[in-house]
């Protein structure tokens, strides 16, 4: 038995909820708002990448410190505040340099958050380590499906992406501290 599944569960579909929509909802605004092209975006989002090595050595050093939820909670709340600084980030006249480099503090959490999902899915007992990775991933393409849903609703109703994007990062950094408070208790 793994323990603490419900953490794990949640926080897959929450990693990957918030990730999609931030990606998402920032792709809309710079299309909308920056007048991207989709070539000029996906060129922004290459910082997206440029991290994940660092991001890797950072989960390992938490989980060899802390254990391997601590690495999913953390990697949940960096991803927070960085969804939290691109919203805030995301005007008219921001600079790109800052949204590339939030969008690479952005990659590194979610490379840190899904390390995090994979060493505790890791930890399930053989005897259960298959059901407990098809539910992880059935949790994560369920949260990747509804969350652009749930918060685009919000953002169709006038918020506009900048606000679906703090609201993700805010979703994010209460999950990260759910599963960071259950791996205490």
């Amino acid at each position: 038995r793994v323990p603490h599944l419900a953490p794990l569960i949640g926080g897959g579909a929450a990693v990957t909820a918030t990730g999609v929509t931030g990606t998402l909802l920032l792709s809309i605004h710079l299309r909308e708002v920056r007048a991207f092209t989709p070539l000029g975006t996906a060129g922004l989002f290459t910082a997206f990448g440029v991290t994940a090595f660092a991001g890797r050595r950072i989960a390992r050093a938490i989980s060899d410190g802390r254990g391997e939820q601590a690495v999913l909670g953390a990697g949940l709340l960096l991803q927070g505040a960085a969804l939290a600084l691109i919203a805030l980030a995301a005007r008219p006249a921001a600079p790109i340099m800052l949204l590339a480099v939030l969008l690479a503090l952005f990659g590194l959490a979610h490379v840190v958050a899904n390390t995090g999902v994979a060493v505790v899915t890791a930890t399930a007992p053989d005897s259960s380590h298959g059901t407990t990775a098809a539910l992880v991933a059935t949790a994560q393409y369920f949260g990747g499906a509804l969350g652009p849903l749930v918060i685009g609703s919000i953002v169709a109703d006038g918020g506009g992406p900048p606000l679906g994007i703090g609201l993700a990062g805010g979703t994010s950094a209460a999950v990260g501290a759910f599963v960071t408070l259950a791996r205490r208790g």
